[in-house]
């Protein structure tokens, strides 16, 4: 034990060197420990637990919309490493349908799909791009445009948002739009996200991605999809604010808010 551990111990020890890059090491650790904690910056993040399951959501509250008829209405995913691979438990997917439309109009039916996520800055968010490409589909367009929907103080907010044109792999053509909710804000950049989660003034942190499939997406044009996932995220947002996302910012963390707008 003394020929193989304590005698190179002794000296490296000896060696002046390693002493001071030793001690330099351990005193910026200390340090940044220290200066992080003085200026109020958090690099670990606290999770923020959903106010109600997203399970809970009231479907009567999204009227006009209501579930499709038959069992597969609310989807569950029953595959364990699909599961693992969308990297949370706290989701819906539903397949709705917009009653005020006629039956053959495309947008009538779309599922709507909705994940939360916390606690885990470092995450790399899901986007739909990668997942249609990874299961053998293509992304023929994509843009980037702006909804609008109305907030619990009757004010317009501006939502931004990422429309796909994409050919899946059995040959149908879909229009999928998605945009993330983050600390309180809004982004349809994954990477944009991932800033906002890292916010060193922020204690906590959380995101949840919106995502609307039209499956008679190639009978719609960019500006039809737009205002059809609009309508749709008039109805579900403010339910999600109000009853299912967290308060943001939390009352022990009102200090924080993150007010820096990040432009995509």
């Amino acid at each position: 034990m003394d020929k193989y551990v304590i005698q190179p111990l002794k000296r490296l020890l000896h060696d002046r060197s390693f002493v001071i890059c030793f001690l330099f090491l351990a005193i910026s650790a200390g340090g940044l420990r220290a200066t992080t904690n003085w200026l109020g910056m958090h690099l670990i993040k606290l999770p923020l637990e959903l106010q109600k399951s997203l399970d809970e959501l009231d479907v009567n509250k999204l009227a006009p919309y209501r579930l499709s008829e038959g069992a597969k209405s609310k989807i569950r995913i029953e595959d364990q490493d699909v599961l693992a691979e969308l990297g949370t438990e706290d989701y819906i997917q539903w397949m709705l349908v917009n009653s005020q439309l006629a039956e053959a109009a495309p947008a009538r039916h779309v599922m709507l799909f909705v994940t939360y996520y916390t606690g885990d800055p470092g995450q790399v968010p899901h986007v739909p791009e990668v997942c249609y490409t990874g299961g053998g589909g293509v992304v023929n367009t994509k843009s980037k445009e702006n909804i609008h929907v109305i907030n619990s103080e009757g004010k317009q907010e501006t939502i931004p948002l990422r429309i796909l044109d994409i050919s899946s792999s059995d040959g149908r053509k879909v229009k999928v739009a998605y945009f993330f909710s983050v600390n309180g804000g809004y982004e349809s950049d994954r990477n944009l996200l991932r800033m906002r989660l890292r916010n060193p003034i922020n204690k906590y942190a959380y995101f949840s991605k919106v995502e609307m499939v039209f499956y008679k997406g190639g009978e719609l044009t960019v500006a039809e999809t737009v205002k059809a996932a609009e309508d749709l995220s008039r109805r579900v947002v403010p339910v999600l604010v109000e009853e299912h996302w967290p308060k943001w910012p939390p009352e022990e963390n009102n200090e924080s808010k993150d007010n820096v707008s990040v432009k995509d």
